[in-house]
């Protein structure tokens, strides 16, 4: 018998570090593993390293001498933009991604949109279209849409208890009520940026669901709830 390459690729520890994420999300003993494994994908992705046929291979001195810096700027885009291909239609972020954001919260939450992040970013139209296909076909108790507007529904009354307080007794507000605020809203903020980058461009058909799910029990208008907690 031939001898088993020993070569592990970018590919396969994605599908690896995913598969692991998807059997473990939610119980707390992995997620300072789960953690690790989305704090390394995105940080591959960053520095846009993915090379389609050598995915550990760095550019050289001598390949930087002989390239100018818009040629490098182009491989680097290109690097990330293979990344991206890989993680979402290959090693099934998405999926993992969208099981996260459903049913865990603190830290590897965090880990799972700044990952969403990464992959839609610079215009992913694919990522996009694969991300809406994951959400429409989700469960039809909307776990996705409810986790959604529960998390800004938090930040939404630390803000208006700030809002009122703001107005009637000014001079009084605690420094834990403004932390609390500052908590509330750090927390949020990474959702609404992945929630924007899944509509970016037009993309009707996430801007559609995000106000109505017809296949789901119960519809959830996610605009609303982002319009209530903006103004």
């Amino acid at each position: 018998a031939a001898p088993r390459s020993t070569l592990v690729t970018f590919e396969d520890l994605a599908k690896r570090f995913l598969m692991y994420c998807d059997n473990y999300c939610g119980v707390p003993e992995k997620e300072e593993v789960i953690h690790i494994s989305l704090t390394l994908l995105c940080e591959h992705l960053r520095k846009g390293l993915y090379l389609r046929d050598n995915p550990m291979e760095m550019l050289t001195d001598l390949e930087r001498l002989r390239m100018t810096t818009s040629e490098i700027k182009r491989k680097r885009e290109q690097a990330h933009k293979d990344g991206q291909h890989n993680l979402t239609n290959e090693s099934g972020a998405p999926k993992v991604i969208l099981k996260i954001l459903s049913s865990c919260h603190g830290l590897i939450l965090e880990d799972a949109l700044t990952l969403g992040e990464q992959l839609l970013c610079a215009r992913n139209y694919e990522g996009q279209k694969i991300f809406f296909q994951m959400i429409d076909k989700g469960g039809r108790d909307g776990s996705f849409f409810t986790s959604t507007r529960n998390t800004i529904r938090e930040s939404l009354g630390a803000l208006q208890l700030y809002r009122k307080f703001s107005r009637e007794v000014r001079s009084n507000i605690s420094s834990k009520m403004v932390k609390d605020v500052q908590k509330n809203m750090a927390k949020v903020m990474p959702l609404l940026k992945f929630l924007s980058l899944l509509c970016e461009g037009h993309y009707e058909q996430t801007q559609n669901i995000m106000r109505h799910q017809p296949r789901n029990t119960i519809t959830i208008n996610i605009l609303a709830e982002v319009v209530d907690l903006l103004f």
